[in-house]
């Protein structure tokens, strides 16, 4: 008979005790519950937390418990109709101060907490869902930035007042299957100029330069090579992703899966959410940024203490301080095509911003008459906004503007410029990061879009339960 050392015996008692203790949670189940997580950062208040129980009290909305967390209130509730329900009164309290989420709270007793032990998260198959994949049109990006280029590079030659005879844009081909520009001159000397100016510049030095010849015409071939042609497309669904996070997250979803599917692929699973137009509302919306002068002439703080704003102007509060802008915009969030954190010639946190367009020129004409004096950036995100309305929760879209950034023009300001004078790298980041996600950096296509049952998972479970 074969027997085994005694250590053996207690090594496999103690393994299964161990997973058992791990996985008993997941017999414990999970309550419908809503998080309320403070944007600053700090605990609920316990007037805020007055008028929440206040509120659900008044719509006989009962919670079966309510947990101080040191990110925020966990709210639980029997079921799932008590907790949509309360979600809209506690969004319209609360406003755009708090984000408040759906979420499947853990009815894991407290011992088994402090172990570290959790249950399994579920994905759509067991709590069922929404399931988007989206393509990125990398190619309608490349277009558009040599539709840009096309434009920057004639503006430059004509300063430098070198004249040619036609530019236009390059359909991809066998030779180069990015496209590129084309530039047409009617001498040689001409276009020698002109293509030492490109070459110098680097603003483009993502083209291959060449020059050619045919019949009484002289050509400059400017080529996209392919490196930075891989770059753009990766940068364009990385930054896709990000600001598909930032507008699930408004969705109040818990526990989205968004991630990249091949090269141009972005996967979203949105786990407990059955709405699907109000997730496509969210995901495929537009914030948008712009460029407008302050105005140094009146006086801020006049104006937000007698409330009288003078005309052409708008009140707003940047870090903690009024600031009065001219309502002109003297530059377009569509105009930027990309934004970067750089290290400033004064060794500070800089943003380096590259712009296109048609409004570069007037960009170009309205900073150079306001050197010395400050240009705000403004970011405005249009929000689903909650109200309590005769004791009903009304929906409505609201703008919420807000200055982003304040900076004096230091020269006439062209497709490439610098925002300087930032107070860390953090605060470069997030100017960078919010410059470029106002809207997606390339569109996105939907392929498919699926409500997802979770009557699958359930089945599997059971078929292998039975085997």
């Amino acid at each position: 008979m074969n027997q085994y050392p005694l250590w053996r015996y207690v090594f496999i008692i103690l393994l299964i005790a161990l997973g058992a203790i791990y996985a008993a949670p997941n017999l414990y189940g999970t309550d419908p519950a809503i998080q309320i997580q403070p944007k600053s950062g700090q605990a609920v208040s316990a007037t805020a937390l007055s008028q929440i129980k206040n509120t659900l009290s008044q719509q006989t909305i009962t919670p079966t418990a309510m947990t101080q967390q040191s990110t925020g209130l966990l709210i639980r509730f029997r079921d799932t109709e008590d907790q949509l329900k309360a979600q809209g009164y506690i969004q319209a309290l609360v406003g755009d101060q708090d984000t408040v989420a759906l979420n499947l709270a853990p009815r894991t007793p407290h011992w088994l907490r402090l172990l570290g032990a959790e249950p399994m998260k579920l994905g759509l198959d067991l709590r069922g869902g929404i399931h988007f994949l989206y393509r990125v049109d990398t190619s309608a990006m490349l277009k558009e930035r040599l539709s840009s280029d096309i434009h920057t590079m004639g503006d430059a030659l004509r300063t430098a007042n070198i004249r040619y005879a036609h530019i236009a844009q390059v359909a991809p081909d066998e030779k180069n299957a990015q496209g590129g520009v084309v530039i047409a001159f009617r001498s040689s000397e001409d276009r020698d100029q002109g293509l030492a100016l490109l070459q110098k510049q680097n603003l483009y030095a993502d083209y291959q330069f060449s020059s050619s010849q045919k019949n009484d015409r002289y050509f400059v071939n400017a080529n996209f090579m392919q490196a930075a042609a891989i770059a753009l497309e990766e940068q364009a669904v990385t930054q896709n992703l990000t600001t598909l996070r930032n507008r699930v997250n408004e969705l109040g979803v818990s526990e989205p899966v968004i991630q990249q599917q091949g090269k141009d692929q972005i996967s979203v699973d949105l786990p407990g959410v059955q709405d699907t137009a109000r997730a496509k509302e969210i995901i495929g919306k537009v914030a948008i940024s712009r460029f407008q002068l302050v105005d140094t002439q009146n006086d801020a703080i006049t104006a937000a203490g007698t409330g009288v704003i003078p005309f052409g102007d708008t009140l707003y509060q940047f870090e903690g301080h009024p600031v009065l802008l001219k309502n002109e915009v003297v530059l377009h969030g569509t105009s930027i095509l990309n934004a970067a954190t750089i290290s400033g010639e004064d060794g500070r946190p800089a943003v380096s911003v590259r712009a296109g367009g048609s409004e570069v020129s007037s960009f170009n004409t309205v900073t150079g008459e306001n050197i010395g004096k400050p240009m705000a950036t403004v970011y405005i995100e249009t929000k689903a906004v909650q109200q309590i309305v005769n004791g009903k929760v009304v929906t409505s879209e609201r703008q919420f503007p807000k200055i982003i950034s304040v900076a004096t023009i230091n020269n006439a300001l062209g497709n490439s410029f610098q925002i300087m004078g930032l107070e860390s790298n953090y605060a470069a980041k997030n100017l960078a990061l919010l410059l470029r996600s106002g809207a997606y950096t390339a569109p996105i296509v939907a392929i498919s879009e699926n409500t997802v049952g979770p009557s699958l998972g359930k089945e599997n479970i059971r078929a292998g339960t039975l085997a």
